[in-house]
């Protein structure tokens, strides 16, 4: 996925209380590739997505 928007994402085990073992993928984006990163989520079914604004990223 992260190939396809040239971004660097960060992917970390983690653990659901419901899924249980799983990991997280933490991406940013721009609001203009958010349609291109809804694309990519419809083809991974069973995986849970949510989308927040940031207001500044700082380096």
């Amino acid at each position: 996925m992260a190939k396809k928007l040239n971004k660097t994402c960060t992917l970390m085990n983690s653990y659901g209380m419901i899924a249980g073992e799983n990991k997280t993928l933490i991406c940013y984006v721009s609001y203009f590739e958010l349609q291109k990163m809804k694309e990519i989520i419809s083809r991974n079914k069973g995986s849970f997505s949510t989308v927040s604004t940031v207001d500044e990223i700082l380096r």
